[in-house]
């Protein structure tokens, strides 16, 4: 009898220890869902941040789908979002100071990742060159520093170094009309103060192209066409630097006339224009310097 009566507390004794163990689990899953949901709900506020003004400002100007700008009004900048924004702004204020002119955002694709490299597009709104739009790059050297590059200093350079490659060709003596631009990306040390000399030599480091364009009227011989385009290729040539060189022989000579700067060749043959509708004659060598 004895035997039963303490079999029966034993089995009573684990039921409850059971029970007990049940309820005390079922409270700790009650409290760590608790503590998930708060946890969630911290990660979220931490992930998503709503977008100032001028933030979305930058954002309008990277021509992004509507959607995308809805869902972003919506419900915030992601993390990603947040590091283009942020660095995007970087950008425009490194060109605010280096060129002391108004800058704004005209197109940049946002990765889906953090990344330690951005590029955006973007145009002065104000002075000769407002509107045209050129590349900015925010890179990061082996330091983990973060410095810009920009392509604006060869469009507000292009002038410059175009007169001084109409002069090389006058001492040429030829009748080819040269038109030039500048194309490449330079950091903070470059700026309207840069000279000549300076950007020679930054051409020389590969740190930035020279294009030059000749044209020649319709009425010029093939003979002569190829003697004045060496000869002005030699001429170029003495400057040791890096060049693409190119001489056409118009068809029209109210083209060649209305052809002033580098950029008229696309306004007078827009995009679809046929070869022979443009020129007859071609010339093109690419210059290096010498090696020493």
């Amino acid at each position: 009898m004895k035997t039963k009566i303490v079999i029966v507390l034993l089995l009573l004794g684990f039921t409850c220890l059971s029970g007990c163990q049940d309820s005390k689990t079922a409270e700790q899953k009650q409290e760590n869902t608790v503590e998930n949901k708060e946890e969630k709900e911290k990660v979220e506020m931490q992930v998503y941040r709503t977008p100032t003004e001028k933030e979305m400002e930058i954002l309008e100007g990277c021509n992004l789908s509507s959607d995308y700008m809805k869902e972003i009004q919506e419900k915030g900048m992601s993390v990603s979002v947040q590091s283009f924004v942020d660095t995007a702004q970087i950008m425009l204020d490194y060109l605010g100071e280096k060129y002391e002119e108004e800058f704004v955002v005209k197109g940049g694709e946002i990765p889906g990742i953090i990344s330690g490299d951005y590029m955006i597009f973007a145009a002065a709104t104000t002075g000769e060159y407002a509107g045209e739009r050129f590349e900015v790059y925010y890179r990061v050297d082996e330091e983990g520093k973060g410095y810009c590059e920009d392509g604006y200093f060869a469009i507000l350079k292009s002038t410059e170094m175009q007169e001084y490659l109409r002069k090389i060709a006058e001492e040429a003596g030829t009748d080819i009309k040269v038109v030039g631009a500048l194309s490449g990306n330079v950091g903070k040390e470059y700026n309207k103060d840069t000279n000549i000399e300076e950007i020679e030599e930054l051409n020389r480091k590969k740190g930035i192209q020279i294009y030059i364009n000749g044209y020649a009227r319709p009425d010029m011989s093939e003979e002569e066409f190829q003697r004045q385009a060496q000869e002005l290729e030699e001429k170029f040539r003495q400057r040791e630097l890096y060049l693409d060189y190119m001489v056409f022989r118009l068809v029209s000579n109210e083209k060649f006339d209305y052809i002033q700067s580098y950029k008229d060749f696309g306004k007078v043959f827009p995009r679809g224009t046929l070869v022979e509708e443009i020129y007859n004659m071609e010339y093109y060598e690419y210059l290096r310097p010498e090696k020493k």
